[in-house]
């Protein structure tokens, strides 16, 4: 069974788009859905875990952890969906957006912790909406 996240086809429910055929998802924010949808939950998750780690480790050069942190997953996001995609069925987009997601869904998730001088909840915000909209016409089918 592939892992890669593909949209749901016209009729189909389910889909983030109002119109596409069933109800608006319900509760959370449908944009963020969407890009973590992209982005493997095992990669969601190991980079948020250490990401909270982090604080906990009393070293100096904290940053270098969570760049490292950062760097992981942003390789092992398209490594992790290639090697589970399906035989036969296209994946050099869906790998490129999905890697996008990555860094997308890494920003508005710990962007304050991982680099508050830069972050920005209102712009984490628009780049969330904005790479659903542009994502939503990418075909990922």
């Amino acid at each position: 069974m592939s892992r890669l996240y593909y949209d749901k086809g016209p009729g189909a429910s389910g889909g983030l788009r109002e119109g596409a055929g069933g109800p608006p998802p319900r509760g959370g924010n449908p944009y963020l859905e969407k890009v973590a949808k992209l982005v493997p939950t095992e990669v969601v998750v190991g980079y948020v875990t250490l990401i909270g780690l982090v604080p906990l480790i009393t070293v100096t050069g904290q940053v270098w952890l969570y760049l490292v942190a950062f760097v992981l997953g942003l390789v092992l996001t398209p490594l992790y969906l290639n090697y589970q995609a399906e035989a036969g069925r296209p994946k050099k987009t869906h790998l490129i957006v999905s890697t996008i997601a990555f860094v997308v869904l890494a920003y508005a998730v710990s962007g304050p912790t991982t680099v508050p001088g830069s972050y920005n909840p209102a712009a984490a915000s628009f780049v969330l909406v904005a790479f659903s909209l542009i994502s939503g016409v990418i075909p990922l089918r």
